[in-house]
């Protein structure tokens, strides 16, 4: 089968794991890659062996790069429709990072451009690829914690992630979103009503915790709680928890663990062992998993798991 060719623009923490894990892959072949911050571009081709395109100008990759099957789009959250708008009219399939936009209208007008090109518009949920959400979610559609009553979220990091992000992104869009998305897979139905509420304690303008109460078609209730206002409470660097309550039983997903926890005096780690497992210089886990996802959709004409 010919190697699909792909670019990757936005080269931030997790346009690393897109070019590293697509530069790995057998079918696939990391041609392009794009970053505005000059030189960082050419420092990851040297490093990945890309002997394309790269620079910061995304229209020019595009220009050189005609006949890249997929660009994967993993800018800044406010930054992600011109390069997806772009890719799109020139016949590419794009995976852009969770979340899709910051605005409504944003978002519509991917979707649309989208669908009037034929072409396939990813999303990077990677929830959808952790087995503990997969494995929840069937246990749900299945029935075996009969009709649902409510679910609560958690999903906070400390503080020291929203200083690093310097107030460029919304807590919402950062964590909060991972589990919306995944709420709404699991219930299968829209929100109907929605309340949420803010603090700040900060002066970075953002808020530092946001707590939202949703209510399904069917009645059943969400709480979400996200918060990067708070220090590594106990030397946690992240408290994340997902519970859903029905009449006839209670699934509680363990989600920050990793099967494995370093417990020191002052600080607590989980390695990445599920999300971000590194073996012999191999990028594994829920992400490789969603790179690959993006790549066998294209490659096989699928749909896939998050449009």
């Amino acid at each position: 089968m010919k190697r699909l060719r792909f670019g990757v623009t936005g080269l931030g923490m997790m346009g690393d794991i897109y070019a590293r894990v697509l530069a790995d892959l057998p079918e696939a072949e990391l041609v392009a890659l794009c970053d505005i911050m000059p030189g960082k571009a050419a420092e990851m081709a040297r490093k990945l062996g890309v002997s394309g395109y790269a620079g910061t100008d995304f229209a020019e990759m595009l220009r050189q790069h005609p006949d890249l099957d997929g660009v994967a789009v993993t800018t800044p959250d406010a930054d992600h429709v011109g390069p997806v708008l772009a890719a799109l009219d020139a016949g590419m399939h794009v995976c852009v990072e969770k979340p899709l936009s910051t605005t409504v209208a944003d978002g519509q007008r991917m979707a649309e451009r989208a669908r009037r090109a034929g072409r396939i518009l990813m999303v990077g949920h990677t929830l959808r690829f952790q087995p503990q959400f997969i494995a929840m979610r069937e246990a749900v559609v299945r029935g075996e914690i009969g009709q649902v009553l409510h679910i609560f979220a958690r999903r906070n990091n400390p503080s020291a992630v929203r200083d690093r992000l310097g107030g460029r992104v919304s807590v919402a869009f950062f964590l909060g979103v991972h589990d919306i998305d995944m709420l709404l897979w699991t219930m299968r139905q829209p929100v109907i009503k929605a309340f949420a509420k803010s603090v700040t304690r900060n002066d970075r303008g953002v808020a530092d915790s946001i707590l939202s109460t949703l209510t399904f078609a069917d009645g059943a209730l969400a709480l979400l709680e996200n918060s990067w206002g708070m220090p590594a409470v106990g030397g946690r660097p992240r408290r994340f928890q997902f519970d859903v309550a029905g009449t006839e039983g209670v699934i509680e997903v363990y989600a920050h663990e990793q099967g494995i926890g370093i417990l020191k005096a002052d600080a607590t780690d989980y390695p990445g062992t599920v999300f971000l497992p590194e073996v012999q210089g191999r990028l594994g886990g829920v992400y490789r998993d969603q790179v690959e996802h993006f790549v066998d959709c294209i490659a096989r004409g699928r749909t896939p798991a998050c449009t």
